[in-house]
């Protein structure tokens, strides 16, 4: 066990070792004969062991920016009210939104069930059928009658949306590798078949899963992040439907 131990702190440790290092080898080598020369020796240090950060935040921008031409993201979203499903794969990071996602708070929705879209994937979580029929969701469906729900916030794997619109591969060939999600709030047919080619979409948004190299660390120590988070783009759509 200690092993471990001393391996998970080795990755603290070691790139303060190395900034301590080098900001007293600057010192030695150009600040040694200012008054207080270790003060910009350490800045500068602290300076350079954040470039892998910055570098690994900079990448993550511009892959985000590859997702704009599909995104929907209007500054204003008027709904007449109706019930609102909410389709998200559970315990999945970047795609499960629980508590810190109310959208039975948002004005337009009279009422909210969330359901798990594992019933729309076959054992190797792949989409069993586009268009998707949400009567599955229901317990004893009527198709006489209209489907229950008129709004839909369905939060899918990347690779499950390009399979439901139609693509090939399982990204637009602009896409970035590591995308996660695509979430969006779409409004329902009366017949429950959902055609995520042709559906009435009044906001989605990608993120992504990758890895973040830590601020003052050299790139040793980071962090697995999903960026943006869903209760983010939660936010996006209260704040655009908020009432004024």
């Amino acid at each position: 066990m200690w092993i471990y131990a001393v391996i998970y702190l080795a990755q603290y440790v070691l790139p303060l070792l190395i900034t301590a290092a080098l900001a007293w080898l600057l010192y030695r080598l150009v600040f040694r004969r200012r008054r207080w020369g270790i003060l910009p020796s350490l800045a500068l240090a602290l300076a350079l062991s954040c470039i892998p950060a910055l570098l690994d935040r900079m990448a993550l921008s511009r892959d985000l920016a590859q997702y704009a031409a599909d995104e929907i993201r209007p500054d204003r979203i008027a709904l007449p009210p109706g019930p609102l499903l909410h389709l998200q794969e559970s315990n999945h990071a970047g795609i499960t939104c629980d508590w810190d996602c109310p959208f039975a708070d948002l004005p337009f929705v009279t009422e909210m069930t969330t359901d798990d879209l594992l019933r729309f994937t076959d054992l190797q979580g792949d989409l069993l059928e586009a268009p998707i029929d949400l009567w599955r969701v229901t317990e004893n469906p009527n198709r006489s009658q209209p489907f229950p729900y008129r709004y839909a916030f369905i939060s899918v794997p990347t690779y499950w949306y390009a399979t439901a619109i139609g693509v090939a591969d399982y990204r637009k060939p602009y896409w970035p590798e590591d995308g996660k999600g695509v979430h969006m709030l779409v409004e329902l047919p009366p017949d429950g078949i959902l055609d995520l080619q042709s559906a009435t979409t009044h906001y989605r948004r990608f993120n992504i899963q990758t890895d973040l190299a830590s601020y003052f660390f050299w790139g040793i120590s980071g962090e697995t992040v999903q960026d943006p988070p869903v209760s983010e783009m939660f936010q996006d759509i209260a704040t655009a439907s908020r009432v004024e």
